[in-house]
């Protein structure tokens, strides 16, 4: 009776501790987005921008500040929040299924796939939004062939996924590489290299809605659904004798989790670290219940490339590639992951 007691209690502070957290960062990513609406070349003051926006200022001023926050940094802003909370969930969502919490949003080469499509749709100088919708779309089959494949393979189901993408990743690498070294040096090949490092400097309200439906859709379905990613903590029999359906829910997380990448990618390029460090960082707050570690794990991601996002535009004028910054901050908080669950895995052996 006293132990069940204890669980119940522990149980408790555990979703009180979840609840806090999530509250802290939903308050630290609603200021890292107001900063980000002040921070750049273009100096401006809070008042200024308040009545420049809704209309109370005039004048050519007011105007070029009214089109400063409406076409360029709410878009920014909102496009950071989105796509660092979906890379972080799609993360997570992987490191779930494939038991491993070194897996990134990478892993099943959906990142590669997509920035085939853009390369390949900037070579052709397609427009904006139709390279967006080629990455996209590539970053879909993707998944599709990999399903495919692994259906092929006669091995754990885990293991087969897993040699699947990094068989259509590696072709899709080849693919990009030969794409890089046939396009014009002059033209496009700097884009496709600014491309693949990620950029979320030049996205617009256009892009944005593009991949509002798939994005919306896919991230109700991981939030109402995060409960389920718990089995996946279980072996595939334990899990099985629960009355868990493993087949058809790891194809509905993995289908999600990939369409929510290739919605980012398709926008920004790839950035990396989010989906890999997010995760771990969180679970380290919080512990491993699902229902918690997604919320939260969305808005930690929105906030780091936030600050991601804010920390470029005040090193420089000529800002970097988000991916370098994400990879100088992500890179020592993954180190600090690793060491603590490193010392929390000595202790436990003792």
């Amino acid at each position: 009776m006293e132990k069940k007691k204890l669980q119940i209690e522990n149980l408790y502070q555990g979703k009180k501790k979840s609840q806090l957290w999530i509250f802290a960062l939903l308050i630290i990513t609603v200021f890292l987005a107001v900063v980000s609406l002040f921070i750049g070349q273009y100096g401006m003051s809070f008042f200024d921008t308040v009545k420049s926006v809704v209309g109370i200022n005039s004048g050519v001023e007011a105007e070029n500040i009214r089109k400063i926050i409406l076409n360029i940094r709410v878009p920014r802003t909102v496009a950071s929040i989105v796509i660092g909370g979906i890379l972080a969930i799609a993360g997570l969502t992987y490191q779930c299924i494939f038991r491993n919490t070194l897996v990134s949003q990478d892993i099943l080469g959906v990142s590669t796939s997509s920035c085939v499509g853009a390369a390949l749709g900037i070579v052709l100088g397609w427009s904006t939004l139709h390279i967006q919708f080629l990455a996209f779309a590539l970053g879909v089959l993707n998944i599709c062939l990999i399903f495919l494949l692994s259906s092929r393979i006669k091995l754990d189901k885990t293991l087969s996924l897993i040699l699947s993408g990094i068989l259509i990743g590696g072709a899709m690498s080849s693919v990009l590489a030969l794409i890089k070294y046939m396009a014009n040096p002059e033209v496009h090949l700097q884009a496709i290299v600014f491309w693949t490092m990620g950029d979320i400097s030049s996205i617009t309200l256009d892009q944005l809605g593009f991949i509002a439906v798939p994005v919306i859709v896919c991230t109700v379905i991981l939030f109402a659904k995060s409960w389920d990613l718990n089995y996946f903590c279980f072996v595939d029999s334990e899990a099985k004798s629960m009355g868990f359906n493993l087949a058809r829910n790891r194809i509905i997380f993995l289908a999600c989790a990939t369409v929510l990448v290739a919605s980012a990618v398709s926008i920004s390029g790839s950035i990396g670290w989010v989906g890999l460090v997010i995760p771990q960082l969180v679970r380290l707050l919080i512990g491993t219940n699902n229902r918690y570690t997604m919320p939260l794990s969305f808005l930690m991601g929105s906030s780091f490339l936030l600050l991601v996002d804010v920390l470029n535009r005040l090193i420089s004028a000529a800002e970097l590639p988000v991916s370098i910054l994400s990879g100088l901050l992500g890179l020592p908080l993954f180190v600090v992951c690793w060491l603590i669950n490193a010392k929390h895995s000595e202790v436990e052996s003792k």
